[in-house]
């Protein structure tokens, strides 16, 4: 009994996946205007990627040229310091 309820059962699900397989759809087709549609998404969303793109760099540079200034003034405050014209804080 044991045997055929496993025989029936593994025909079962092999005869499910078949069927399956048999009677998949694939999607139906894209349209030319749905895929204009898509391509025009796509370039748009490129352009803003470039754009802000260009502003992280830019963003980049005047961080490092903060950076830049600021080690300028640590540098110059400790001058100050070693030469007596500031006191320790």
């Amino acid at each position: 009994m044991g045997k055929n309820l496993i025989k029936i059962i593994t025909f079962l699900l092999i005869a499910f996946f078949v069927l399956s397989a048999c009677c998949h759809k694939p999607p139906p087709p894209i349209s030319q205007t749905e895929l204009d549609d898509l391509r025009a998404k796509v370039e748009q969303y490129e352009a803003q990627v470039g754009t802000q793109n260009a502003e992280i760099e830019a963003l980049q540079m005047e961080l490092q040229q903060k950076k830049v200034e600021l080690q300028n003034l640590q540098d110059y405050e400790q001058q100050l310091k070693d030469d007596g014209f500031l006191g320790e804080e």
